[in-house]
């Protein structure tokens, strides 16, 4: 299969198994008797375990095998939606939090071992055909995929959530056992490093990029402050399924998804984004900004959905784009250690930002809104898109 293809499917299969888990994440957790505050803290923990091992796995892709390290990723992954499903099974809450902690760090650390080493095999996959002009058009169209297979997967999750949640979770596993068979057969060599280095070698190479070139220091604070799209990622759900009712709480994941696939058509079509990988940087938080800002602001039917929508416009350009701006700038050899270490720092991030969040419900309590919390965010978004803007890189790509 030409690696080509192989990615965008590659893309819909993975995104597709991780959304089957939409509508039964949050109301599971809220159903084992665990609080708000208890759900950022173990998401938090899951952030923590990616930023303290993608170094290290994405060293292991680039020493190692990149299509090795994105399925052993799928295993872990799918190792940890199994043992999900086991907290069924517990009734004391402090081993209900050891459960779910476990199947956080082993899926913390899927994520990791996947993370970068798929963008750094499609990236040289192209530049062994001597298509590497075509990278961020691939990467914009593997987006649109993978949004796809997110829209169809979280809409399935609305469904599944009837059948039980222990279907639900044993449906998501054998979703990632079926891109794990898939990447076993079709992922081929052609996007391993031609030359293999060692840890040492990938790790210091990785290093010193990141400490010589002002615009991959710039790029690692953008993913940083994308963190602050994660409190609606933890609170949609039961917060519009309490106003809105299931039904038009599954549109709206309609649109979510909507919005990320018009994010990654922008990626791949819009000139001015593909000559100029910053400036689509810098409007994607923009955008995230204003709308999760605006969406804490406002309250209605009709308002959530164009407001949401623009918030995943933003969400849809960031990730293709800062694919693009770090693979353009990155020597071959190093790519997924060094994406993993951009990855290491943005995660830490969100870690911070999700710790913050478990501090302020704590201590705010019953005064703590989900409105409060989107406003906040987006508007440490929108101010840093601003600040992201003043302080560009000039140079060009």
């Amino acid at each position: 299969m030409h690696p080509i293809r192989f990615y965008k499917i590659h893309s819909f299969l993975v995104q597709f198994g991780g959304a089957l888990c939409v509508a039964l994440y949050i109301p599971y957790l809220l159903h084992l008797g665990l609080t708000p505050a208890d759900i950022f803290l173990i998401n938090a923990v899951y952030w923590l375990v990616i930023s303290s091992t993608e170094v290290i796995t994405g060293a292991f892709a680039d020493c190692l095998s990149r299509g090795l390290s994105v399925r052993v990723g799928l295993i872990l992954s799918a190792l940890g939606t199994a043992i999900y499903a086991s907290a069924l099974l517990a009734s004391d809450k402090w081993l209900i939090m050891a459960i779910a902690l476990a199947a956080e760090t082993l899926e913390g650390l899927g994520c990791a071992f996947i993370n970068g080493a798929q963008q750094a095999w499609i990236s040289d996959a192209l530049i062994h055909e001597g298509r590497k002009d075509e990278q961020g058009s691939v990467m914009g169209r593997a987006a649109k995929w993978g949004s796809f297979g997110l829209l169809v997967g979280g809409a399935a999750s609305f469904l599944l959530i009837h059948a039980g949640y222990a279907t639900g979770w044993a449906t998501r596993t054998a979703f990632l056992l079926l891109a794990l068979a898939f990447c076993a057969k079709w992922m081929n060599g052609e996007g391993e490093s031609k030359a293999r280095t060692s840890l040492k070698a990938v790790l210091k190479s990785s290093l010193s990029a990141l400490r010589s070139d002002r615009s991959l220091k710039w790029a690692a604070a953008a993913a940083i402050v994308m963190g602050f799209v994660l409190p609606f990622n933890l609170t949609w759900v039961p917060h519009f399924t309490h106003r809105l009712g299931a039904t038009l709480t599954t549109a709206l994941w309609i649109t979510i998804n909507i919005g990320l696939i018009l994010g990654g058509y922008l990626v791949q079509k819009a000139s001015a984004v593909k000559a100029r990988t910053d400036h689509g940087m810098i409007v994607a938080i923009g955008l995230s900004g204003i709308g999760l800002a605006s969406l804490g602001a406002t309250s209605g039917c009709i308002w959530p959905f164009a407001l949401v929508l623009i918030h995943e416009i933003g969400r849809g350009m960031f990730q293709p784009s800062m694919d693009n701006f770090i693979c353009s700038r990155v020597g071959k050899d190093f790519k997924a250690t060094y994406n993993s270490l951009n990855s290491m720092i943005s995660r830490s991030g969100y870690a911070l930002v999700l710790g913050a969040n478990w501090l302020f419900i704590s201590w705010m309590g019953a005064k703590s809104s989900d409105e409060a919390i989107w406003l906040i965010a987006g508007s440490c978004l929108t101010a840093c898109g601003i600040a992201f803007w003043i302080y560009r890189p000039r140079q060009t790509t």
